[in-house]
């Protein structure tokens, strides 16, 4: 966690705007089973842009299973995508605006102690307590 916070460090140095994403949150999609799935994000991708008058427009995005390390570039045999497909643009860039917008929360809002999440639970009976 130290070389990551290390890396963020530098880029907000650099002008760069943060936010953090809570990668493991109930699925807001289902309100009947949000209490009982969690839904992990594994987001990696990037969105590359170009400023047309006034507008960010897509024009490529890079996407794969690995991870934006020097291993995953380097030493690792990892599946990495340069994407141009409009559509596929037009669908990473709807993803990013929602995990930036509406699901990202700014260093300065985050809570000063991190708490562990509730337990999961099979049984019927504990999950009316969760």
């Amino acid at each position: 966690l130290y070389l990551e916070a290390k890396h963020v460090k530098k880029l907000v140095k650099a002008g760069m705007k943060i936010k953090y994403l809570e990668t493991n949150h109930w699925n807001s999609y289902s309100p009947a089973l949000r209490r009982f799935f969690p839904l992990l994000h594994h987001n990696k991708f990037i969105v590359f842009s170009k400023k047309i008058d006034e507008n960010y427009v897509p024009t490529k995005v890079f996407s794969g299973a690995g991870n934006f390390t020097k291993v995953a570039f380097k030493k690792n045999f990892e599946n990495f995508y340069m994407i141009s497909v409009k559509s596929a643009l037009m669908s990473y860039s709807k993803q990013y605006s929602k995990l930036w917008n509406e699901m990202s929360t700014e260093q300065n809002k985050l809570p000063k102690l991190n708490s562990a999440p509730k337990v999961i639970t099979n049984d019927p009976a504990k999950r009316a307590n969760l």
